[in-house]
């Protein structure tokens, strides 16, 4: 006959290590870790501490410190202003491109102008812009399947291309409008695209909005120094009585201007590249 003889309660007062399973993955797998998920650690008295991110400064690639800081607070970054500058050239050369195509093209082929090819010209770079979105989107998953802190070379595609392209303009023949129109409208949605990755991929989701919508200043910015004040008075100097202007005289020092511009975001984002990877975010 077997006796079963109850055992006394124990009540444990132990606060557990882990809050969820989560965190206990998190813990036994340091490439996991690595990612980002966050660790709860304990005191000996058993009371639970604030939670610390699980990335450490060891100098290794595994991913980037989001920066929970508001708008007032990392104005005086100076990662957050080399964002501005390439967002001011790069953005700046695409809405120029797409808001004088017509009187780019026309300024080329004075000849063979005729609205219908106009806005085919438009068009392009209106494909072209999507395209650009949806590639910085591929590259983003390749590149942070690698290493997440890699997802910062997508900010020197576009300054790039347009360095390149915006001489295409000035060196095709006509007949060949449609390939630098394609490439800068790939560039201008390559930036748009990389931009709102940086931006999500830097900074805490309360505080994303208000550092995105800060580089919408260098939009403002652009449209008054690059528009009104660059494109449209050298054009109308150099029009005819009919106030067409003809010849590539009418856009050779903006899109020169332009290209000068490309080359200091060029050095602005790899500068920021450089930054953003040695200090694993914005500090």
């Amino acid at each position: 006959m077997l006796l079963f003889v109850p055992q006394p309660a124990v009540s444990d007062t132990t606060t557990p290590k882990y809050q969820n399973a989560s965190d206990a993955d998190a813990d036994s797998d340091p490439q996991t870790a690595a990612k980002g998920y966050n660790t709860v650690s304990t005191s000996d008295e058993g009371n639970i501490t604030a939670p610390s991110t699980a990335i450490q400064d060891d100098g290794s690639d595994e991913g980037l410190v989001m920066n929970s800081r508001p708008l007032v607070s990392n104005l005086c970054c100076v990662e957050l202003w080399l964002m501005w500058v390439v967002s001011f050239a790069v953005w700046g050369a695409g809405s120029v491109v797409t808001a004088n195509s017509s009187q780019i093209y026309q300024a080329l082929d004075p000849t063979n102008f005729n609205e219908k090819t106009a806005t085919v010209y438009v068009s392009v770079f209106g494909i072209a812009n999507a395209i650009g979105r949806i590639a910085v989107g591929f590259l983003q998953r390749r590149l942070t399947h690698q290493s997440p802190s890699r997802v910062v070379y997508l900010f020197l595609i576009a300054p790039l291309v347009f360095t390149v392209d915006l001489p295409l303009f000035l060196l095709l023949p006509a007949k060949a409008l449609i390939l630098p129109f394609f490439l800068a409208g790939a560039a201008f949605g390559a930036s748009w695209g990389s931009t709102v990755l940086l931006i999500k991929a830097l900074y805490f989701p309360s505080t994303c909005g208000q550092h995105y919508n800060m580089l919408f200043t260098a939009g403002m910015v652009h449209s008054l120094v690059l528009n009104v004040g660059l494109f449209a008075p050298n054009y109308d100097r150099h029009a005819a009585a009919d106030h067409v202007c003809r010849g590539t005289v009418c856009i050779l020092m903006p899109l020169m201007v332009l290209v000068a511009l490309n080359l200091v975001a060029v050095v602005a984002a790899f500068w920021f590249i450089v930054r953003i990877r040695h200090r694993r975010g914005v500090r």
